[in-house]
């Protein structure tokens, strides 16, 4: 994903704050790396230690238990982002996931197909939460 006007630091305790939810078991798969000069978009992605703990989601159509994290770990992960994120220093924050532009909480929740026409399966779906 990509999240554009906000600090490491935001990253960083948004991290933290998820894994209270997730026993612990989120990681960064890529770490955040900054993409511009000033620090304020960075490009990362989310995965779990275990796949068999909490946070784990589950492969579109065999079901199989993936490292990849699910979309609740993804959900909390934004919405402390723009709960830590301070307004008044950080203009137009928002985050990108796939084709999707967040700007705000109420867009963070929206479901969408990870599966195909054929056979969809919804992201909040693919996980046991």
């Amino acid at each position: 994903m990509k999240i554009f006007n906000v600090n490491e630091q935001i990253l960083i305790e948004a991290l933290k704050l998820t894994n209270t939810s997730f026993d612990d078991n989120i990681i960064w798969n890529r770490a955040p790396d900054s993409m511009n000069n000033a620090n304020t978009t960075f490009r990362l992605t989310l995965r779990v230690k275990s796949s068999s703990g909490k946070g784990a989601r589950r492969a579109a159509f065999t079901g199989n238990k993936m490292v990849s994290a699910c979309w609740h770990v993804h959900g909390y992960f934004m919405d402390h982002i723009f709960n830590l994120a301070n307004y008044n220093e950080l203009s137009g924050l928002y985050i990108r996931v796939a084709t999707q532009k967040l700007m705000s909480k109420a867009d963070n929740w929206k479901d969408y197909n990870i599966g195909s026409e054929y056979r969809p399966c919804d992201f909040s779906t693919a996980c046991e939460c």
